[in-house]
Parts: C-alpha cells; structure tokens; sequence
C-alpha cells in the first residue's frame, strides 16, 4: 500500500475505488480488462464483482506484488469468470 503512493489505508480504498469507478463507466458487457502496472491490485480489488468484466488480467514488472495479488485477490472472483494477475 505505501509503496502506490498511500499515505493511509483510507487514501488507498478512496483512490481504488475512484479508479474502479472511473474503469467500470468505460465497460461494456462482457469486458475484458487488461491491467498494465496493476501494482497491488488497488483498482482490481473494485473489479472482482463487477458483473460487466468477463476477464481481468493484471501485470506488473514488481514480482512481490503480482504473489500478494495472486494469493489474496485471484480466488476471491466469483461466477467462473476469469480474474488472473
């Protein structure tokens, strides 16, 4: 979280969401969202349920964040869809 520039944990939600927001007014049905730099997955953990995104991918070039939103975030898409950082 501090290392997206958060100066607190409040900070950070307001910005994902503001972010998640702004991604999810653009979507048509059936999106498929490419992430490029998805860091933390601050803007993907306010895609997980949004029922517009068919498939999510994240990526980023900083390895500990892509396994810390591999192992909290991936699993916790529900409906089958495809959620994958």
């Amino acid at each position: 979280m501090f290392h997206v520039g958060a100066p607190s944990l409040e900070d950070f939600l307001v910005v994902g969401d503001a972010w998640g927001q702004l991604v999810a007014k653009e979507l048509a049905l059936d999106a498929c969202v490419l992430d490029i730099g998805c860091g933390c997955g601050r803007t993907a953990r306010f895609l997980l349920h949004n029922p517009h995104v068919r498939e999510y991918v994240g990526l980023d070039v900083i390895r500990p964040f892509i396994d810390w939103d591999t192992r909290y975030l991936s699993h916790r898409r529900a409906g089958g869809s495809n959620f994958s950082i």
